[in-house]
């Protein structure tokens, strides 16, 4: 006899999960256990360093184990390489040797035609009607978290009517107003050499150069402004001029490649100033965020851009090479104290990543149900929050019900609090962040600062809205655009930056920029926003 399964949790905790005390519309819940025969899913899904540190894959985990209890699943795991490029995937879809469920964003920024595309090929399922009869819980979210306004709705369903995001969400439409990545200092330096905290590029300048002076080895320490963290990391500068580093934007609502834009010139002009300058290094083009982070908590860097939860670890390692280390969050560069930034800021609502049924599933029925599960309150809670138990006490719940991260996630021996919440929680399975985790997770003054400083006089007014879809047709075409563009504009913008290739070459690059074919990847792009805006209207 399946049954109503009611967890941990006491119904005041169980409304009151956000750190204002909003509550949920109402509470939504499983029957389980899903299945009682034992059955195995096969998911597809990253293994981040953390986790892999550890455990082998994710059946490992004390979360994964506990909702195999609860489920009756036996759970297996396809787990990319860290971070693989896209590889595995790739090599995966053409082998035919499929998950029975994936849980990625490869679908939605690689594979071509998209989610869509995939459906077509026959890869992926169809699973409309599926969610509509087994996933009351996703559906119930969707409702609540759209309110009427179709914003959220619209994400969800590509232009053919199919669900093309299963599961992804994290907040309501502009809840969330921080910006997670932005650019930090080491604030005892400032101190150190009398310099205020930056606001304008030419202020930044100043602190670099002032830096580099006094013998720090790299000034600035970026990443590869192409990588998975290069829109972070390069609207860090390329705001400041009103353009993106590699993408597309919104001029006076017309869709424009940044590249081609002639202030993107002045962008590459000023970035080649502080390479001259040595301010900032050629090693940019093959670091990493995390390779940032080391970079700069060892001493050897002044400045960088990195996620707000690195701050923790930053601080712990950065003390013990130099007790005085302090860091600061800074405002976005920008020309004038007063500008306004319209690409700097990040503020989502759908998270890029979703789940998708592979054609070959054995059984899509329980495949929609898991991820159904996902969605319940109480699961919610045990993504976020770890287990709690004894081998793993995660948390600890007060009087009142509330949750507190525990002494065994802020002062472990082994790991920092950032790496323990890898480890011991599983935001891989994360369907929402509620403010009350997000305030434990960002404890530090530091932190809260951070946020109000990344934000500061910034705005995402010219950016395309992340949930734009394109037809099948015109997803394979750009997808084959973009291919040739983006491998030719990496190269060419480094050979600028770094001075291989002179800006008098410029007008030269943005033709061949046309020549790949960009101006039709525009009207592509274009086609696809309008058509988001006329189901913005409705």
């Amino acid at each position: 006899m399946k049954k109503l399964v009611k967890r941990l949790v006491s119904s005041s905790l169980a409304l009151m999960m956000s750190f204002g005390g909003t509550a949920f519309a109402a509470e939504k819940q499983s029957e389980l256990p899903l299945t009682t025969t034992g059955e195995t899913l096969v998911i597809y899904c990253d293994l981040n360093a953390a986790q892999s540190s550890v455990y082998s894959d994710l059946s490992e985990h004390p979360v994964v184990k506990k909702m195999s209890e609860e489920t009756g699943i036996n759970f297996e795991f396809m787990h990319p390489p860290v971070n693989d490029d896209g590889t595995f995937f790739n090599t995966t879809i053409a082998s035919g040797e499929w998950p029975d469920l994936y849980y990625t964003d490869r679908f939605q920024t690689t594979y071509p035609g998209g989610v869509e595309g995939a459906m077509d090929d026959g890869v992926l399922l169809n699973v409309n009607e599926l969610v509509e009869k087994y996933a009351p819980n996703f559906l119930q979210m969707v409702e609540e978290y759209d309110e009427g306004t179709g914003y959220i709705k619209n994400g969800i369903y590509g232009d053919n009517g199919a669900i093309v995001k299963f599961g992804s969400m994290f907040l309501a439409p502009y809840v969330n107003a921080r910006v997670h990545y932005g650019p930090v200092v080491r604030e005892d330096w400032l101190k150190k050499y009398n310099l205020e905290a930056p606001v304008t590029l030419d202020e930044y300048t100043n602190v670099l150069r002032t830096f580099k002076e006094n013998g720090v080895e790299v000034p600035l320490a970026l990443c590869n402004i192409f990588s998975q963290a290069g829109f972070y990391n390069s609207n860090f500068v390329s705001s400041g001029f009103g353009v993106t580093w590699n993408d597309f934007q919104l001029v006076d609502g017309k869709v424009t490649y940044s590249m081609t834009m002639p202030s993107y010139k002045d962008l590459l002009t000023f970035m080649n100033g502080w390479a001259s300058e040595g301010l900032i290094d050629r090693d940019s083009v093959n670091r990493t965020l995390d390779d940032c982070l080391t970079v700069f908590q060892n001493g050897k860097s002044g400045m960088t851009v990195y996620h707000n939860s690195a701050t923790t670890t930053a601080l712990k390692v950065g003390k013990t090479m130099d007790p005085d280390f302090e860091v600061k969050g800074l405002l976005f560069p920008r020309k004038n104290a007063d500008d306004v930034l319209t690409l700097a800021r990040i503020v989502y609502s759908l998270n890029s990543w979703s789940w998708q049924i592979s054609a070959t599933c054995k059984n899509p029925e329980l495949a929609v149900k898991f991820v159904d599960y996902l969605h319940d309150d109480d699961t919610r809670l045990l993504t976020a929050w770890g287990t709690g138990d004894e081998e793993t006490p995660t948390f600890t719940v007060d009087e009142n019900g509330m949750r507190t991260f525990s002494d065994f996630m802020y002062n472990n021996d082994k790991y920092d609090f950032t790496t323990c919440r890898q480890i011991y929680t599983l935001n891989t399975f994360q369907v929402q962040y509620d403010d009350m985790m997000e305030r434990q997770q960002y404890y530090l003054p530091q932190q809260l600062a951070n946020w109000e400083s990344w934000v500061t006089r910034n705005n995402d007014s010219d950016k395309i809205p992340s949930l734009v879809t394109m037809n099948v047709d015109e997803s394979r075409e750009y997808t084959d655009i973009m291919s040739k563009v983006n491998n030719y504009a990496e190269e060419q913008v480094y050979s600028f930056i770094f001075g291989e290739t002179s800006l008098e070459q410029f007008d030269a690059f943005v033709e061949q920029l046309k020549n790949l074919g960009i101006e039709r990847a525009c009207e592509i792009k274009q086609a696809a926003y309008d058509r988001y805006m006329a189901r913005q209207a409705k």
